[in-house]
C-alpha cells in the first residue's frame, strides 16, 4: 500500500512511479496581472495519476501565499500554509485519473519583490499516488508591477534641463538607452540583477539638445524627453 503526505489515501500500488513521471510547476506560462502571480502546475506522466501531492518551501520575504485555483472542477483537494514553519502543503486525489499534459491547479501569489525567479523556490518535493516524483522547474525570472511603479517616481525625479552627467536607479532586469531626435543610441545599459541598480547617464559630453531617455521593463517601453543644457 502507499499512502499520500497527509496519509488520507490510501491504494493500491498498481502503477511504478519513476523519474518519467514529474510535476511541472511551470514559471513561463505564468499569468502576472499586477502584483498577483498565477503559477500553472500539471503533471507529466505515462501511468494512470489518481492523486498529486507537494510541499513547497518559497521566498517569504519575495512573495506571500494567497490561494489555490482548481482548473479541473472534479478534484478533491486541500491547500494551506503552515504558520510555523512557512511551508505551502497541497494535497488531493479523485476517482478517476486525472488529465495528464493539462493545467491540474494554479498556485496565486501575491510578490511582494519587484523580481523573482525559480530559485526563491527553495524546495519542493512532490508526490503522485503517493510515492515522491521528480520535479520540473525551468530557469524563469518574473517581475511584478512594483517594478514601474518604482521607475515612474525615477523619472518624476529628473529635473530638466540637466547640465552634468546623473545618477539613475533603474528595475531588476531592464534596459535604458538615451536617444537623439534622430533615433540614435548614445548610451544603453542593461541590469541583468534581480536588484535595483544605480548607474551614471553620461552627459557631459553631450551636446546641447533634446534627447529621450528610453527604458525597456516588463515588456513595456518607458520614455521620458530630457533637456541637455550646459
Amino acid at each position: 500500500m502507499s499512502t499520500s503526505i497527509y496519509g488520507n489515501i490510501k491504494m493500491l500500488d498498481l502503477f511504478t512511479i519513476d523519474n518519467r513521471d514529474s510535476v511541472h510547476f511551470n514559471l513561463s506560462s505564468a499569468v502576472l496581472n499586477g502584483d498577483i502571480l498565477e503559477i500553472p502546475v500539471w503533471i507529466e506522466s505515462d501511468d494512470l495519476i489518481y492523486s498529486l501531492d507537494f510541499e513547497m518551501t518559497f521566498n517569504t520575504e519575495k512573495m506571500e501565499y494567497l490561494s489555490v485555483i482548481d482548473h479541473t472542477g472534479y478534484i478533491q483537494y486541500n491547500a494551506f500554509q503552515n504558520p510555523l514553519d512557512k511551508k505551502l502543503r497541497f494535497t488531493s486525489n479523485h476517482t478517476a485519473p486525472y488529465n495528464i499534459n493539462q493545467k491540474i491547479i494554479s498556485i496565486r501569489f501575491k510578490l511582494t519583490s519587484m523580481c523573482i525567479d525559480e530559485t526563491d523556490f527553495i524546495k519542493i518535493t512532490n508526490f503522485l499516488n503517493g510515492d515522491i516524483c521528480s520535479l520540473k522547474l525551468a530557469p524563469t525570472t518574473i517581475c511584478g508591477t512594483s517594478s514601474t511603479n518604482n521607475l515612474d517616481q525615477i523619472f518624476h525625479s529628473i529635473h530638466n534641463p540637466i547640465s552634468n552627467d546623473f545618477e539613475l536607479t533603474i528595475p531588476a532586469r531592464s534596459d535604458i538607452s538615451l536617444c537623439n531626435l534622430n533615433g540614435i543610441t548614445l548610451f544603453q545599459k542593461r541590469n541583468t540583477t534581480n536588484n535595483e541598480s544605480t548607474i551614471i547617464i553620461p552627459v557631459n559630453n553631450t551636446s546641447d539638445g533634446l534627447y529621450i531617455l528610453y527604458t525597456h521593463v516588463n515588456s513595456l517601453i518607458y520614455s521620458k524627453k530630457i533637456i541637455i543644457q550646459k
